[in-house]
């Protein structure tokens, strides 16, 4: 996961060079969602319980933030005028 936000950042740097604007767009409004992800996915391993196993308690925590993640947002480039 963290490659792959590794991989989408410098996707986005290399977009914005080259000013592939639709593409950069593309890769900005996935990466806010993966970072979100992977932090639901951390924050769930600091907040182990005892009666729950772990690989139960990241299922759910993915599976609660999903439908959150999917949602489509706007365009971060896009500023009102």
């Amino acid at each position: 996961m963290l490659d792959e936000n590794h991989d989408l950042i410098q996707s986005i740097l290399d977009y914005q060079s080259k000013s592939k604007t639709a593409k950069c767009i593309q890769n900005q409004q996935i990466l806010p969602r993966s970072l979100v992800y992977l932090a639901v996915m951390a924050g769930s391993k600091q907040n182990k319980s005892p009666a729950t196993s772990p690989a139960k308690q990241e299922h759910d925590a993915a599976a609660r933030a999903v439908p959150e993640l999917l949602r489509p947002g706007p365009a971060f480039s896009e500023q009102p005028r």
